[in-house]
């Protein structure tokens, strides 16, 4: 009987590297099994052999049987944002902490006095450079993109470090055709993430298009607990392949409404007319000036880079937990719409973006100036 090396993993206290962003949630201990021991290894580390992929009689897609996984970390989620070529699909492994951390924190050093350098050390996560608390991925807002290939296998460990709260993680626009016990529905496909325990969330990236996650657990969401999911195509296989030059990973736009408290505190019991965001954010930044003042907080802004001549595709997504409209504008830019909630659609020009909560779209933009700066402006409609 051929024997096997498997990495198993003891969930212990998170050590942090702060020469970056990732956290590391456990630790590994090798052990040597055999191909008949696998079930009984999982069942001895506390993971559900019933959502692993390793088991056989449950297929996520009948045509591509995905083999025993073995050590996950050769598998960074990282090293999927690339150029998807035919018939190249990846395992993409990802570790995400979920914790209660602080905005313009100590990790942000004197960010808020206009320092700008330390607005981007590790672990610093800006806001609207307002202080308050957060509930955070990673430590960090929006939490780490997936951007990954169409067919590629995406798994995600999810440890719960939030005290007091019960978690989950939904995957928005991914249909979960043969997993819908990953869509991350408390109480209904799967029971929350209990706080120091661990989830693993396993899927094929079926839908290509502009998806995102977020926590579909009470105020976490609002509270900071969301991030972009992208899943391309191999681009001579994109029919909107003629309309643009480039597609960069970091030209996504994800904006989402910022409060100064927490979510708890605004909901049940204040009237609707009170409970609005302070603010909006673009990427986890943005800027705050309090009703009545002329002063805005100096934390520095998301910056987009392009090429006077070129045109870029950029990929919006509407992550606001309120019931409110969007406005989106690029200045002295129109908006060629080529996608709508990852459906391709008959290109049309705009120079005005109105979208809701968990909307996404594609658009292609012109860099049609020589030089210049040019603002995006985003603005909260009916408030």
């Amino acid at each position: 009987m051929k024997k096997i090396t498997y990495k198993s993993h003891s969930l212990s206290t998170p050590r942090y590297n702060f020469s970056n962003v990732f956290i590391i949630a456990g630790q590994s201990d090798e052990t040597v099994v055999t191909e008949t021991s696998i079930e009984e290894l999982f069942d001895q580390n506390g993971m559900n052999i019933k959502n692993s992929l390793l088991q056989d009689s449950m297929p996520v897609l009948a045509t591509e049987p995905m083999p025993p996984i073995l050590n996950l970390s050769n598998y960074p989620g990282e090293e999927c944002k690339r150029d998807c070529m035919p018939n190249q699909k990846r395992v993409c492994y990802f570790q995400f902490v979920l914790e209660n951390y602080q905005a313009m924190g100590v990790a942000c050093g004197k960010c808020a006095e206009g320092v700008e350098s330390d607005c981007y050390k590790p672990q610093c996560i800006i806001g609207d450079g307002v202080e308050k608390g957060v509930m955070s991925i990673n430590r960090q807002i929006p939490g780490p993109d997936i951007q990954v290939c169409q067919g590629d296998y995406i798994v995600v460990d999810v440890a719960n470090h939030a005290h007091g709260s019960a978690a989950t993680l939904h995957w928005h626009g991914m249909h979960m055709k043969d997993t819908p016990y990953m869509d991350g529905v408390p109480y209904v496909t799967q029971c929350p993430i209990p706080f120091a325990t661990t989830f693993r969330y396993e899927f094929y990236a079926t839908e290509p298009g502009t998806q995102f996650y977020h926590s579909h657990s009470g105020h976490h969401k609002v509270n900071g607990q969301y991030g972009a999911l992208i899943v391309r195509r191999p681009f001579k296989e994109d029919p909107e392949n003629l309309m643009y030059d480039f597609d960069l990973p970091e030209h996504y736009i994800l904006i989402s409404d910022w409060m100064h408290v927490y979510g708890e505190d605004m909901f049940p019991g204040r009237p609707s007319r009170e409970i609005l965001p302070n603010s909006l954010l673009i990427n986890g930044r943005g800027q705050y000036m309090a009703v009545g003042s002329s002063e805005r907080t100096t934390v520095p802004p998301t910056i987009y880079y392009v090429k006077a001549g070129e045109r870029y595709r950029f990929r919006l997504i509407n992550g606001i937990s309120h019931a409110c409209p969007v406005q989106f504008q690029i200045e002295k830019h129109d908006l060629v719409i080529i996608a709508s909630d990852s459906f391709n659609v008959r290109p049309r020009l705009f120079n005005t973006l109105v979208s809701n909560s968990g909307e996404r779209y594609d658009f292609v933009v012109t860099a049609n100036h020589t030089q210049g700066d040019f603002w995006i402006r985003v603005r909260a409609m009916g408030i």
